[in-house]
């Protein structure tokens, strides 16, 4: 019945394709949904078939490429992504299968055509060129220092890193008579470190030298040859030189002296960041010393937090949005702090989540957004990366923290929430429910209590993007009324 029925649809690369990028992912496109149901009406009536993928490998000498099948939400095109970026100047078969199967009285069932399995394959044969010789800005998933960061603190972390998308194992392979280095270059010098590759994690390390704050810095990685000496930087002097005939011309002198990177080397990564001034990210924290709290009214009874500090180094956007470096995650992570708050021990918990869920009773948001409680509800104020863009040296980049404390927004929508559920869940039939109206009644006839008088207290960490949490620190907030 699926007799001339064509599944495969397009492949690419195309066969005899030649100087394919390294960077490939090959992908294949199915004229019908893969693993997804359809019937077929035949003499026998209406039957259910499925497709399954039988086979998708992409091999060097009919060894099998180490990598991951990622399918579109409509299960009709699948890309295989490479652990490694695809070998150099390589000859590479694709080959992909299809068979079918039949639910017969509930099970199912390969199936056959006179008495062989049901299969359609496809191959593609295929070359591929040259591979870079440097770590392109596109495979690069997250790094730190990230490209262009203006706030590195020099003591927070020993280590630099860049986390590849694709390993680009070739780069860091041995190979005689070169090593590969890291200059961290100012206008002053430079300093030279080593570099390492995890080949399994696809990441590139380099240990971070003794840096100065409040400096312009480039980070280069280079392969350069051992023995072949260091190329000279220029050393310039003005000299005035008598040619005769009351001539005078100023001539230039250029002498070599040492160097910062080889003639020779070729280059696999560099860019600028620049230095805090602060040594440490709790250290600058620690120097926006409170001057004013700020009291936003959301509602009578929901108030928003924010603080007023001395004018000091702002944020960038690294730390409070992410950038496509960090993983498109902030650098700054604040959630509050509640274990000493009396507003939240003594109203907000014992009405809301002392015995959450209530009978079951749950809130309609994602808690693993806020949390329950929502300790993570601190708003990043809108106007700050906007400003980090657009005014950098606006003052109240400067004297602002750029998140609000809105716990409270949180506290009140998940008390409305849990109280009309049970409401509704239990009024309808009092008589039938008087014991559960009795039990909580605390939250059926419950108010909402306002935001008291008090200290706010929220732990900011300073997290790499890997994950590693370099430093946590308190920072206060404060209703004066």
């Amino acid at each position: 019945p699926l007799g001339g029925l064509k599944i495969i649809a397009d492949i690419n690369p195309t066969d005899g394709s030649d100087e394919v990028d390294v960077f490939t992912a090959p992908q294949v496109g199915f004229n019908m949904r893969v693993n997804h149901l359809f019937e077929l009406e035949d003499d026998d009536g209406v039957k259910t078939y499925r497709i399954k993928l039988k086979e998708f490998e992409v091999t060097k000498n009919g060894v099998p490429l180490v990598g991951e099948m990622n399918w579109n939400d409509n299960q009709d095109l699948i890309t295989f992504i490479t652990e490694d970026v695809l070998p150099p100047t390589t000859n590479l078969q694709l080959k992909v299968s299809v068979n079918f199967e039949e639910r017969v009285n509930g099970v199912w069932q390969v199936l056959m055509d006179d008495g062989q399995e049901a299969v359609e394959t496809e191959i593609r044969n295929f070359t591929t060129g040259e591979a870079p010789d440097y770590i392109p800005h596109e495979n690069i998933a997250y790094m730190y220092p990230t490209m262009g960061q203006k706030f590195v603190h020099k003591d927070e972390h020993g280590e630099a890193f860049v986390q590849l998308i694709q390993g680009q194992d070739y780069l860091f392979e041995h190979i005689e008579g070169f090593n590969q280095k890291a200059y961290f270059i100012t206008d002053q010098g430079s300093a030279e470190t080593s570099i390492s590759y995890n080949n399994g994690a696809n990441k590139v390390y380099l240990d971070i030298p003794a840096m100065n704050n409040n400096v312009d810095y480039t980070l280069t990685m280079v392969t350069e040859p051992i023995t072949s000496g260091q190329q000279g930087t220029l050393h310039q002097t003005y000299t005035d030189q008598d040619l005769g005939q009351d001539t005078e011309v100023e001539v230039l002198e250029v002498s070599l002296g040492e160097s910062v990177i080889n003639a020779e080397a070729v280059e696999m990564l560099s860019f600028d960041f620049h230095t805090s001034q602060y040594n440490t990210f709790v250290s600058k924290l620690a120097s926006k010393a409170y001057i004013q709290p700020m009291v936003e009214i959301i509602y009578s009874d929901v108030h928003a937090l924010q603080t007023r500090s001395n004018q000091t180094e702002r944020f960038d956007i690294e730390e409070i949005e992410g950038t496509k470096m960090t993983g498109y995650k902030p650098m700054m992570q604040i959630e509050a702090d509640l274990s000493n708050n009396s507003y939240y021990q003594n109203e907000i918990y014992p009405l809301i989540y002392e015995d959450y869920p209530i009978n079951n009773f749950t809130v309609d948001r994602d808690p693993s957004i806020l949390g329950i409680p929502p300790i993570k509800a601190m708003d990043l104020l809108d106007w700050y990366p906007i400003y980090t863009v657009t005014e950098p040296n606006n003052y109240l980049l400067k004297e602002r923290i750029p998140y609000r404390y809105l716990l409270a927004l949180t506290f009140k929508q998940d008390f409305i929430d849990i109280q009309y559920k049970v409401t509704n869940a239990y009024l309808n039939n009092p008589a039938a429910y008087a014991e559960q109206i009795a039990q909580y009644e605390y939250i059926i006839n419950g108010i909402f209590p306002y935001m008291k008088q008090g200290n706010y207290n929220t732990k900011i960490k300073y997290v790499l993007p890997d994950g590693t949490v370099t430093s946590t620190t308190d920072y206060l907030f404060h209703k004066p009324h």
